[in-house]
C-alpha cells in the first residue's frame, strides 16, 4: 500500500513541478511583453502616476482609520493602538532584516 501512496505522491509532485515550470515560462513571456509598455507609461505620465499612487495610499490609510475608529475599545484606549502599531512595525522590520540577510 505504501508503494501506491508513494507513487501517487511522486506523480502529483511531477505534475506540480511541470505546472510551476509552465507558469514561470508564461510569467517570463508576459513580463517581457508588458515591461516596455509599463516603463513607457511611467515615463510619459509621471505626474499622473504619482497622483494615482498618492490617491491609493491615502485611500488605504483612510480605510484603515475608519475601520479602527469603529472599534470602541481601540478608540477609548489609544495607547493599545500605539503599542500594537509599534509592535507590528518592529516585527516586520525584524522579518525584513532576517530575510534580506538570508537572501545574500
Amino acid at each position: 500500500m505504501k508503494e501506491i501512496v508513494d507513487g501517487v505522491v511522486d506523480t502529483a509532485l511531477d505534475v506540480v513541478d511541470d505546472a510551476q515550470q509552465i507558469v514561470n515560462e508564461v510569467e517570463s513571456v508576459v513580463e517581457a511583453k508588458v515591461a516596455p509598455m509599463r516603463r513607457g507609461l511611467v515615463h510619459r505620465f509621471p505626474t499622473l502616476f504619482l497622483l494615482a499612487v498618492t490617491f491609493g495610499v491615502s485611500l488605504t490609510f483612510f480605510g484603515i482609520d475608519n475601520l479602527l475608529s469603529q472599534s470602541e475599545y481601540l478608540s477609548s484606549h489609544p495607547w493599545i493602538s500605539l503599542f500594537f502599531g509599534v509592535g507590528i512595525l518592529a516585527l516586520t522590520g525584524t522579518l525584513y532584516r532576517t530575510l534580506s540577510q538570508s537572501n545574500r
